[in-house]
Formats: C-alpha cells, structure tokens, sequence
C-alpha cells in the first residue's frame, strides 16, 4: 500500500491493519522521501518519560541524518521494520495504542536540548507529529500509525553539518541522559555516524592525514559498496591538495549512487579546482 502523500495533513486518510508498505528506503533525490520504520510496540506501552525518551531518539536520529543530506523523510511509528518486528512481514501495518497525543507532540521540546546551537533549524525541518488511524476489521481497540516529516529546505540546512545529543533513559539512573555529540547522516535506509567523526577516534586526521586515507581504504576494500566511504576519501585527499586522488573517489562514490544530491555535491565541489 501507499503511505500518508508527504507533508501533507491527509485528514481521511487511514491504514489498514496488515496490508504492506514498500521497504524502507534510502535518499534517492532532494525529492522523494526516504522512510524508515519503528514497531514501537513495547516503546508505546512505556510511560510517559521512557516513551518520550525513545521517541525523540528515534525522530531526531533520523531527522539528523536526513538534514546533513538534505533528503526529504518520514519516520514511522507502528509499522514492522526489518529488525524489531520478527512476527510481522517488513513494512506491515501494526499501528500502536496512543493515550494521549500530546505525549509525542510534546516531544519535540527535546530539540533545545539535543541541538542546542541549531535548535531553531532543526524545528523548521522537522514537522509536528501525525496520527494516522489504522482500520482492524477484527479489533476494537483503536491504534494509529505515528508519522513525523522532516523537510530541510535547502535555505536552512545549505552548507550545514548538524550534530546531536541522543538521548537516553538509563534504568540505573533512572532519568534522561544525553549522548556524546554526534554527526549522522542517511546511508541507504539507516541513519549512521559520518566517518570523519569515527576517525578521530583511531587517529589525529590533521597530525596524520597519510594514515586516516590508509584506514579510509582498508574499509572501502571491506566494504566495496558503501559510496560513503569513497566520498570521505575523496573529501580527504581534496583537502589536503591532492586533487588527481580526490577526483578518483569522488567518481566513485557518484558511480554507486549516481543520483545522490550529497555525493554530487562532493563531485562538484572537487571539479570547482579546475576554475581556480
């Protein structure tokens, strides 16, 4: 089945319980949204502090990701995802229990928290929570599906790299603590950390450029795939005026992903030398 059309109210529209959405999808243009799915069976059973806990981790994750790529999103709540939902077929309609609305709505006020320098931008691009009714012929009990937009317009996020705070519910605390700092973007249908970010963890990028590009490629030979990598690389050896390696990487980043906005941009930015 088709999902709720995106950024838009769709006051009749409504799910119907056990029918499938497509898989979750990765950033294709600056278009067409990417999606991602949450069961949040247990989650919605939680109260109210757990519940807005994981549900702002869950949305700013992927409202972060999605924004550092400038790729249009929508996360949903209440239906099967690859991982989670092992009873459920990838994409099912499940829809979830909701109390009250303004659980998740209110939700959104971990934005100042999580974002602190760029919490004005981040309430721009990401829209208010929808509740979207889901129909079970053979239930009474009534359960939605939860969509939140993320829309980074393009005069907002342009030449922007956000970082986040995730927060967390810790049992042994019991209270919100809040993550280390991170850069994350989309990468297929997941939301991961940005590998410049990881590699100031295994080596100094600015004491020892020669040895990020060793491990940069020792991953791509791993990981052959991942156009993300060839993106760091090529991003790398640009900055370090090695434009022959730069143009090399960025031709294949975009040849795994020839329709990613991000990665054209780094092909483009590393061709701007020749106008120099």
């Amino acid at each position: 089945c088709r999902p709720r059309p995106f950024d838009q109210e769709a006051t009749d529209f409504v799910y119907v319980k056990h029918r499938v959405l497509q898989p979750e999808s990765g950033a294709f243009n600056l278009i067409s949204p990417c999606h991602e799915y949450k069961s949040f069976l247990t989650a919605a059973t939680l109260d109210r502090t757990r519940l807005q806990a994981k549900f702002a981790r869950e949305v700013l994750k992927f409202a972060i990701g999605c924004m550092n790529i400038r790729s249009n999103g929508t996360i949903h709540f209440g239906v099967a995802d690859s991982k989670e939902s092992t009873d459920y077929t990838h994409g099912e309609i499940i829809g979830i229990p909701v109390e009250e609305k303004d659980i998740y709505v209110d939700t959104l006020n971990y934005i100042e928290r999580c974002v602190p320098t760029d919490s004005s931008h981040v309430h721009q691009c990401v829209r208010s929570p929808r509740f979207i009714e889901v129909m079970d012929q053979k239930g009474t009990e009534k359960s939605f599906v939860v969509e939140v937009d993320v829309v980074p317009s393009l005069s907002i996020v342009k030449n922007k790299v956000y970082a986040v705070r995730l927060p967390n519910f810790k049992e042994s605390t019991n209270k919100v603590e809040f993550e280390k700092k991170q850069v994350l973007r989309r990468v297929g249908a997941s939301t991961n950390p940005v590998l410049e970010e990881g590699l100031k963890h295994v080596c100094d990028i600015e004491k020892n450029p020669e040895k990020a590009i060793q491990l940069l490629e020792e991953a791509f030979q791993q990981f052959r795939e991942d156009a993300f990598i060839a993106q760091t690389l090529a991003r790398l050896h640009y900055t370090y005026k090695m434009f022959e390696q730069a143009e090399h990487w960025a031709e294949t980043a975009t040849k795994k992903q020839p329709n990613n906005s991000c990665l054209l941009d780094t092909k483009g930015q590393v061709y701007k030398k020749w106008f120099q």
